[in-house]
């Protein structure tokens, strides 16, 4: 019987080498990353912040896939998001954004 394990998550710690290494070595493991803004500004805007990490979350989840690549590791990942009135002119940058890390 086949047996997955799914990691939700912001995508935030995956500047962390060893959270990066314990994925990689993961067996069955999917990742479902969940994005609720997709641009600086909408991002601190929903989340009330004065400055944004998306940039940074972007860069982590680039991170994570690159890392994924070179090592050949059979973990899978998706992409989940919150379709609302703060984020549905942003999001043809999510769609931009999924097809850049699926290179």
């Amino acid at each position: 019987m086949g047996f997955t394990s799914l990691l939700v998550t912001n995508g935030s710690q995956f500047e962390q080498n060893d959270i990066i290494e314990s994925i990689i070595s993961s067996k069955n493991l999917h990742i479902r990353i969940s994005i609720d803004a997709y641009s600086n500004e909408t991002h601190k805007n929903n989340h009330g912040l004065n400055e944004s990490k998306y940039d940074s979350i972007c860069k982590s989840i680039e991170n994570l896939i690159n890392e994924i690549k070179l090592s050949k590791s059979d973990v899978s990942i998706s992409i989940s998001h919150l379709i609302h009135k703060n984020t549905f002119d942003d999001l043809f940058l999510l769609f931009k954004a999924v097809e850049y890390w699926k290179k």
